[in-house]
């Protein structure tokens, strides 16, 4: 155990894929037990994963039992998505019964929230700012990215986690 650990401090591959293959399978059943999808299972256990990455490196941090850590990890990530998924299909739901009030001001709006975004897509490294162009303004497919960025397919979802984490900072 410890020596996966070392591994994963220094992000060898081995030590990922041997992550990889001690709890996706778990992770996995959690999500599709909690009507998830394949999809929702893959993104949540990269985010457990990326925890996990980021707590062994701190200081003094012990773990026994990957196996139950990465599924109570990816259980309680999943929990939390489907809550936040129920309440934005709740606010949009009753946002739409809303009448429009003033246009004119909502445009003004949304023309100041897109300055803030481009201007926090400037600031963002290279790497990043082309990710999420790809992503989000060409509409490509993680495949595609990949091979345009020469990623692994799995590191595309790692960072463009990372990666709107630093830009909704930026725009904070």
């Amino acid at each position: 155990m410890k020596e996966l650990l070392e591994g994963l401090i220094t992000e060898t591959p081995t030590a990922i894929k041997n992550v990889y293959q001690i709890g996706y399978h778990h992770c996995k059943w959690a999500v599709l037990n909690q009507n998830g999808t394949d999809t929702d299972a893959k993104d949540v256990f990269q985010q457990a994963v990326f925890s996990l990455l980021e707590r062994v490196r701190q200081p003094g941090f012990e773990i026994n039992n990957l196996k139950a850590y990465l599924f109570q990890s990816c259980r309680y990530i999943w929990l939390k998505e489907k809550k936040e998924r129920r309440s934005t299909e709740l606010v949009e739901h009753f946002s739409s019964d809303i009448p429009d009030t003033n246009e004119l001001e909502q445009k003004e709006v949304r023309e100041a929230r897109l300055d803030t975004l481009y201007k926090a897509l400037d600031q963002l490294e290279e790497n990043c700012r082309v990710l999420l162009e790809l992503t989000y303004f060409e509409k490509q497919r993680d495949k595609d990215i990949a091979v345009t960025m020469k990623y692994q397919l799995n590191f595309v979802r790692v960072k463009r986690k990372r990666c709107l984490d630093h830009l909704r900072k930026l725009t904070i």
